[in-house]
């Protein structure tokens, strides 16, 4: 089969007239921006245009529930992109509801109107995009999502939705409560991302006394390793090469930066 053939072959076993059929394929095609290449065979194609085929066959019979299992993944990092961008754009236009399975936490947080986060089987924390990415639950969702710091201690006091933990050599942290029913002498976590920590904090932010560690420039950014009283941090400096030479003597973010979750 051509390519209009192959993406009008699920209506025709629906019983939909022939010609009917067609239309509608070529209809399908142009929502993937192929009616062009309608009258060529499926060999001729890219590999690229030959998703775009499976996805018009797979819209063409109008499902009220699309499941799509890595659609992108055989594609370079820019083109992945410009098509996450193609797709949300068609499933608003076509007005159904797209199930997308990834393994990239920036693809569902670009795509998504609604992100369930899995593991085992099992899910571990649901919600849209920001809630999953500022306010995870568990050690589970902060790892996956990119919480590069996550320390244990033991929450000794409550503000309201805010937190105070307690780690060895009295060091006390401020951050949100994330996780339900969490009560003072708990056991628990408090994660922060590397790109929320400076290294001149202000008096409205938690700060802690820091000794360098280790340095890594690459490129755009430098990743630093410190160790503080709470234990090792990771920061993103994002002075390049010239923050080669800066020195760090303190760290610190803002409160509501760092999430407090029940320890695992």
């Amino acid at each position: 089969m051509n390519v209009v053939e192959n993406v009008a072959y699920g209506l025709k076993v629906c019983k939909m007239k022939s010609a009917d059929a067609l239309a509608e394929a070529r209809r399908a095609l142009a929502s993937v921006q192929l009616e062009a290449k309608a009258d060529r065979r499926i060999s001729q194609l890219s590999g690229v245009e030959r998703q775009r085929v499976a996805l018009a066959r797979a819209v063409v019979t109008r499902p009220s529930v699309l499941l799509l299992d890595e659609p992108l993944g055989a594609l370079d990092e820019r083109l992945r992109q410009d098509k996450q961008l193609e797709l949300v754009e068609m499933q608003r236009n076509l007005g159904m509801t797209f199930v997308y399975i990834t393994h990239s936490q920036e693809e569902a947080l670009t795509m998504s109107d609604r992100v369930v986060l899995m593991s085992r089987g099992r899910i571990v924390q649901s919600g849209g995009p920001l809630d999953i990415f500022d306010r995870p639950e568990s050690r589970c969702a902060a790892s996956f999502i990119g919480y590069e710091n996550i320390l244990e201690g033991e929450l000794v006091g409550r503000e309201g939705a805010m937190g105070i933990v307690a780690f060895p050599g009295s060091v006390k942290i401020r951050g949100q409560i994330t996780s339900a029913g969490l009560a003072t002498g708990a056991k628990v976590a408090l994660a922060v991302r590397a790109e929320r920590i400076v290294t001149t904090p202000d008096d409205s932010q938690e700060s802690l006394a820091a000794r360098l560690t280790s340095r890594v420039y690459r490129g755009k950014y430098t990743d630093v390793t410190v160790s503080t009283g709470a234990g090792p941090l990771r920061l993103r400096s994002w002075h390049g090469a010239t923050g080669e030479s800066e020195e760090i003597q303190h760290v610190g973010w803002k409160a509501g930066d760092a999430v407090i979750f029940a320890a695992e």
